[in-house]
């Protein structure tokens, strides 16, 4: 990774100092090359090539100080929801004639530093960020920064920056009640990765639900809590924890959908019915949702509106002339639930 950046941040000077030439002579290769001697030339484009120099992307970034790139990192590469980011952010950057550099960051406060630091060295106009696990990861870092920049699902940082936000609380809130009035108990959850802020909401509205109806993640001393990792196959292995337990939980909330379809194979795999025996519900009402059998109810996120707003936000303030390019602005997308077969609500073959 470190090669990669170092290449791709090259310089006129690094071409010159590789090819043992002067900067005045790479210059005159690509603006006057018929004043070069063709040995010269060639030794120049080859190490140019070798250091990926790109002469019209820096001419432009230096002349016009701008580059037509947006930065995007995510915690993540992986999965629909963020497939459906990046789709999503790419239609309105393309919409008003911008590329996107993506990095994902794998939750490693040292790769989003790096990765700020080389995104504000001008090789991109503004930066949209998703790292929800590091919370108020590296803003001593971001107030340095002067480019636009557009927090994703991170919580109130307190700073000067756009945030957009989707109601994870109320989401999850409605979820577990709609499980409650079906009178299923035991109910448990499959909660996001520690530390995540999304999967904290997430985990805050179910147990606030729970408390409205005198419930606990413990029932006669069984605790009805499995942490995951948003990934299919950590709500496998929760789900198998929670059908291992001596009274199994009638329904299960999974705090992601990618848990949710791990959840169904664990219960298919004991010979188990959704949601005859165990209901079943997601977040994030992605694609595959609404292909599994039975048909897995969830909370809509609006992902597609999420990666728009980011992306129509983000190029506003670049493009804001006369203005301070960095604005307070914060954003709430609602969420809403999306009833299928596996609650039990809707017949299923």
């Amino acid at each position: 990774m470190r090669d990669r950046q170092k290449s791709s941040s090259a310089t006129i000077r690094d071409v010159a100092r590789k090819a043992n030439v002067s900067v005045a002579t790479v210059s005159r290769v690509y603006n006057s090359p018929e004043t070069v001697r063709p040995e010269t030339i060639e030794k120049v484009l080859e190490t140019a090539q070798s250091l990926n120099y790109n002469p019209r992307l820096a001419a432009r970034a230096l002349t016009l100080k701008k580059t037509n790139i947006i930065g995007v990192i995510l915690p993540d590469l992986d999965g629909e929801f963020f497939h459906e980011i990046i789709r999503s952010i790419d239609l309105v950057a393309w919409q008003y004639g911008y590329y996107i550099m993506i990095s994902a960051s794998h939750s490693q406060r040292n790769e989003v530093d790096s990765f700020l630091r080389l995104m504000s060295q001008g090789w991109v106009d503004g930066v949209i960020m998703m790292v929800p696990v590091l919370g108020r990861i590296s803003f001593p870092l971001l107030s340095k920064i002067e480019i636009p920049i557009v927090l994703l699902n991170l919580p109130d940082s307190g700073e000067k920056y756009i945030q957009i936000n989707v109601d994870n609380y109320r989401g999850a809130y409605l979820m577990t009640r709609h499980l409650l009035e079906h009178g299923y108990q035991p109910i448990a959850m499959i909660q996001g990765p520690l530390g995540n802020s999304d999967a904290d909401l997430r985990e805050q509205g179910f147990l606030a639900a729970l408390k409205e109806y005198n419930l606990g993640i413990e029932i006669q001393g069984i605790h009805y809590l499995e942490r995951g990792d948003f990934k299919r196959r950590s709500g496998y292995l929760a789900m198998i924890r929670l059908l291992s337990l001596p009274v199994r939980p009638r329904a299960v909330f999974a705090a992601n959908d990618e848990m949710a379809i791990g959840a169904y194979n664990a219960i298919r795999e004991h010979g188990l019915q959704i949601p005859e025996q165990i209901a079943i519900a997601g977040f994030d009402d992605i694609n595959i949702a609404s292909y599994q059998r039975p048909k897995l109810t969830t909370v809509h996120l609006p992902i597609t509106e999420l990666g728009m707003t980011a992306a129509e936000n983000l190029i506003a303030a670049i493009e804001r002339k006369d203005e301070s390019r960095q604005e307070v602005k914060k954003i709430i997308l609602p969420t809403g639930l999306v009833i299928r077969e596996s609650c039990g609500c809707l017949n299923h073959n």
